[in-house]
């Protein structure tokens, strides 16, 4: 025993280990899918992935109107291109040219005269020397190019101290009191625009400097040295003072430059004055339209628009994914509040995502194909397929929340218009209000001629607010996209709805209500080959119909289980006491042993799903079959084999496992209503069969059989709580009252048929003859 007893405990720890590692995969393809699906839904509602960047060309007419989505600021590079040539042409006359005064240049000069004289002194150039000899020596070593008409005298006078320092003075006059430069004529035209500045390199000039004192480098160098000359050399001979023009003009280099990159920075800083024009545009606002001519203004916006639509897309992208994921745990909180048996699992959450992200997706779509810039685009979101489907597929509640769920989203999609989320909310409600009570596949079609009809007013509604003065005829014109948009999404359902059915296995309340049908061929077979099963299996729906609505689990649900619980019975319907009409019937077990009617017993089950899943009868429904029964003990047949153990005193082990169906108990409380159902129907058909039955009898049936289940251990694989219990047993005894109540006592035929023919002569005045059977005896007249 207690072998046994560690083997069972061993068994049930690895039982429980493998269904711990199945919910672990089973959630975790539910956080896959639920990711998943957030992504392609943040995807949808983005502009991301359907905003390519503007494609034109400068000049030339563009293909598509173009509006700001968000604010946006440009440079107006058009107005700014005009101002900087404005400003560029205004410069020539406020920008003076600036002229660097470079005393060094005397400094050098003066310096390289007192060398050349120190050498001529010191011996460097010996008298004997001959003068093409000097010339060439001056060129060598300073650079200097002298004939030899000025050499000859630089030789004989050696050193003359006057003729040296005369030399200085006419350097110095020329260099400090004049000026020397090279484009005198284009200073001067400078300086009578009053377009002159003159810079120091180290220090000013002596003097002002003016145009009329400079001398034009080299055009008038020659005879303005010789002017000064003329000064200066006073008394000298003239071979001297042709030496001193001739070695100066040698010497003497511009000292007044013309300075452009003073010119040019200060000309840059007087542009860059100025401030580039912006242009605003506000959300909305229409950058270019339809076959304008693309400009630079133009170029400029769409330029940045290109640039800003890949960051604020990547931007809206994460954001939208955030605020999705937001969502999807309100719905993944909300159905698991209101649906708690229900899985998180990756089928579950795509059957929930699924109706909105086909509304979406047809959305994008039509989005894609007219653009967000048509006025009607707002009124074709088909949010009522979100409902009709949020409805068939789950259940009322659920689905007003998915389409509040998918009007947020088309709002997002449409930049967070109000207008069109509201719409779509009114739309998709009334498809849910349509369907709350659905019962056939054609209420879908109604569904959507109400959402068209509410469509069709509301769009009436929303344009007469936002234009007051408009045309009736306009509002209505609009109000047809509406009206259009309702039929369209009770056509759409159709087929997605067959989808769904067919990819996920559902089982919708209308294919229930498909499958208890009098025209279905299983039902009508069963009628026709085991006809007390059919009457049991009916009155078993009518006992377990009010009890499911009790305990507000699927009513529909436990109707049609409770029409196909005992379809296996069809395949030998005489082996079952409510088939059995002839006395040879009923003995028909007389002549098997008490195990082998057991098997004939438990095979209906097995030939009941075998024959159910050929009628592709939905998984949940064939679930009813096995789990009605349970693993209960089928008694009577059980007794009979204890009796005849006794009476034939056999010391074969009567083992109660061997006379058990062979389950599995009940997984729902569907199928445990049904299970009480038909054990209450059979045991008050066989108990209860007087003209009135006390209330009290039947309360004490019912909660004998309610009771030995539950002791049995029936409902310890499903959820029923000893509340449900409760009410499914009220609602039983009250539906049994209701089959069993007082009737009242009618006479007979004979006893009221003088009554009859007096009554008859009185109303009629003459006296008339009632039909008596043949064997009366009496002709008839």
């Amino acid at each position: 025993m207690a072998k046994t007893r560690i083997k069972a405990r061993s068994d049930t720890e690895m039982k429980l280990a493998r269904q711990r590692r199945r919910t672990r995969v089973i959630h975790t393809w539910g956080w896959v899918a639920f990711f998943f699906l957030a992504i392609y839904t943040s995807i949808l509602i983005s502009r991301a992935f359907f905003s390519p960047p503007i494609k034109y060309e400068l000049g030339r007419p563009i293909k598509q109107t173009i509006r700001a989505p968000f604010p946006l600021e440009v440079e107006d590079r058009e107005r700014y291109n005009k101002e900087i040539q404005q400003r560029t042409e205004d410069s020539a006359k406020h920008i003076p040219h600036y002229y660097e005064y470079d005393s060094t240049v005397e400094e050098r000069i003066h310096d390289l005269l007192r060398k050349i004289r120190d050498e001529i002194i010191s011996g460097a150039f010996p008298e004997n020397v001959p003068p093409d000899v000097l010339s060439r020596n001056l060129k060598r070593k300073h650079g200097l190019v002298l004939s030899e008409e000025a050499t000859t005298p630089l030789l004989s006078i050696g050193y003359d101290r006057k003729f040296y320092s005369n030399l200085e003075f006419v350097v110095s006059d020329m260099m400090s009191k004049r000026g020397i430069i090279d484009g005198r004529y284009v200073f001067e035209t400078y300086e009578r625009e009053g377009l002159v500045k003159v810079v120091n390199a180290k220090q000013p000039p002596p003097s002002p400097i003016g145009s009329q004192r400079l001398v034009e480098y080299p055009e008038e160098l020659k005879d303005a040295v010789w002017r000064s000359i003329m000064d200066y050399f006073e008394g000298s001979s003239p071979l001297q003072m042709k030496a001193a023009q001739e070695l100066l003009v040698n010497l003497l280099e511009p000292n007044i430059r013309e300075r452009p990159d003073l010119y040019q920075e200060e000309r840059t800083k007087y542009i860059n004055q100025i401030k580039k024009p912006k242009q605003f545009y506000k959300r909305g606002d229409i950058i270019i339209s339809f076959g304008e001519q693309v400009r630079i203004i133009h170029d400029s916006a769409l330029t940045r628009l290109n640039e800003r639509i890949r960051t604020a897309n990547l931007m809206q992208l994460l954001a939208n994914f955030t605020l999705v994921l937001i969502i999807f745990g309100f719905v993944a909180f909300f159905v698991k509040k209101v649906r708690p048996t229900m899985a998180f699992s990756a089928a579950n959450i795509i059957l929930i995502s699924l109706p909105v992200l086909l509304s979406l997706s047809i959305g994008r779509l039509i989005v894609q194909i007219l653009g967000k810039e048509d006025l009607v685009i707002g009124y074709l979101f088909p949010a009522g397929v979100i409902g009709i489907l949020g409805v068939m597929l789950l259940d009322a509640r659920i689905a007003f929340f998915l389409v509040s769920w998918g009007a947020l989203f088309f709002g997002l999609m449409m930049d967070m218009s109000f207008k069109v989320t509201l719409l779509a909310l009114i739309g998709g409600a009334m498809s849910v209000s349509s369907l709350y009570n659905v019962r056939e596949r054609k209420d879908m079609l109604m569904a959507g001629f109400r959402i068209a009809l509410v469509n069709f007013i509301s769009i009436i509604i929303f344009e007469f607010m936002d234009d007051p003065t408009g045309e009736l005829y306009t509002y209505a014109a609009r109000g047809l996209w509406g009206l259009g948009n309702g039929i369209a999404c009770g056509i759409i359902a159709f087929p997605a709805l067959v989808f769904f059915e067919t990819f996920f296995g559902l089982v919708t309340d209308v294919k229930l209500l498909e499958l208890t049908g009098i025209r279905q061929p299983l039902l009508s077979k069963m009628e026709e080959e085991a006809p007390g099963t059919y009457q049991h299996s009916l009155n078993v729906a009518k006992l377990a119909e009010p009890a499911a609505i009790a305990v507000d689990v699927n009513y529909l649900l436990v109707r049609t289980g409770a029409y196909y619980h005992d379809i296996g019975k069809i395949a030998k319907p005489k082996y079952y006491s409510e088939n059995q009409t002839s006395l040879e019937d009923k003995k028909i077990y007389q002549t098997i042993s008490p195990n082998m009617s057991v098997l004939i017993i438990k095979k209906h089950i097995k030939e009941g799903i075998e024959i159910a899943q050929k009628a592709k009868l939905p998984k949940e429904v064939i679930d009813f079959i096995p789990e009605h029964h349970g693993t209960s003990l089928i008694r009577y047949f059980y007794n009979q084999a204890l009796k005849r153990a006794e009476e034939s005193k056999s010391f074969d082990i009567i083992r109660k496992e061997d006379f058990r169906y062979p389950g599995p108990k009940p997984q729902s409380i569907e199928t445990a209503i049904v299970m009480l159902a038909d054990i209450v129907e059979a045991t008050s058909t066989s108990k209860l069969s007087q003209s009135y039955v006390d209330e009290e009898e039947i309360r004490r049936i019912v909660h004998e059989c309610v009771l030995n289940q539950f002791n049995d251990g029936q409902f310890d694989e499903c959820d029923m709580t000893l509340r449900d219990l409760h009410l499914i047993e009220e609602s039983f005894i009250k539906t049994l009252v209701s089959r069993y109540h007082h009737r009242v006592h009618y006479p007979s035929a004979p006893k009221t048929q003088a009554r009859e023919e007096k009554n008859a002569e009185g109303e009629n005045g003459i006296k008339t003859q009632i039909n008596k059977p043949e064997n009366d005896g009496r002709s008839q007249g």
